[in-house]
């Protein structure tokens, strides 16, 4: 009877210091190996069979824990069938994991991930400021899973409450989680709205996103009137204050925006398309 088991391969670690996590399959004396795409940490793996290998307290535990048990529950479902069809006996362990994956890819049509998507989107934004922050959340999440493909699936809604938690203990406050939040939350609606994944994954029906209002600090009409009448000491800090002045008296301009402004019409007027609003 073929046998399979979890383990912590130890023997090289990645860049992290992490190990995979594999299926040794076991049939007479051969064994084959089959990844279980999932790196961790040694002090995390508990090495105790089927019931919860990783430790509780590590940042996605249950989420790990609930892909490690499915994945065995597949892969002994598949190595049950081929038993029952009597093609085990003669087979070394290698054959039943080229049977195991050879069925997936023609079963499981190719899945597009989260984390593949969320770098299309990234790449799509005009601003690399706003690239920069999705590809950040990026990274933040994939830390966080102990991962690089991280699907769909994998970002429920406790699990948002998870890494919400975990970003709170490291340091990061509502409104840089927040941030975060809706980063996710963009990319999960693209992706519905171009029909790559269902509605009944969506995890944001029922996380609310925080925020947190920042005390306003403005200035009176007593301090602008000081800033105007300075007598700055340099043409560059006198530059600066004229643009920052502009930029009040045109409610505001967005700087992007003022420095691509045209010449006035023959009507004295200046129209422009905001850069944020631009497609």
């Amino acid at each position: 009877m073929a046998a399979i088991i979890i383990t912590l391969d130890k023997r090289r670690a990645n860049d992290r210091g992490d190990y995979p996590v594999k299926f040794i399959i076991n049939n007479g004396k051969t064994n084959a190996a089959i990844s279980a795409n999932i790196s961790l940490p040694a002090k995390v793996w508990l090495g105790n069979g089927l019931e919860r290998p990783v430790k509780t307290s590590h940042p996605g535990a249950k989420l790990i824990n609930d892909q490690i048990q499915a994945l065995y529950i597949e892969f002994r479902k598949r190595i049950s069938d081929l038993e029952l069809s009597g093609w085990t006996k003669t087979a070394k362990a290698a054959d039943i994991k080229k049977r195991i994956l050879d069925d997936r890819s023609v079963t499981q049509p190719a899945e597009i991930l989260f984390s593949d998507y969320a770098k299309k989107f990234a790449g799509e934004c005009r601003s690399p400021k706003t690239k920069e922050a999705y590809t950040y959340t990026l990274n933040k999440l994939s830390t966080y899973f102990n991962k690089e493909n991280i699907r769909f699936e994998d970002v429920t809604f406790q699990a948002l409450r998870d890494f919400d938690s975990h970003l709170s203990k490291t340091g990061s406050g509502v409104n840089t989680r927040s941030i975060h939040f809706r980063n996710i939350r963009a990319v999960f609606n693209r992706a519905i709205d171009n029909e790559v994944i269902k509605q009944d994954i969506y995890p944001f029906r029922k996380f609310k996103i925080k925020s947190e209002e920042k005390d306003k600090v403005s200035l009176s009409p007593e301090h602008v009137k000081k800033l105007y009448e300075y007598n700055l000491e340099t043409p560059a800090l006198q530059m600066a204050r004229d643009f920052w002045m502009l930029s009040f008296f045109l409610c505001g301009i967005n700087p992007t925006d003022l420095y691509h402004l045209k010449k006035p019409d023959s009507e004295g007027r200046i129209s422009f398309i905001r850069a944020k609003e631009k497609k």
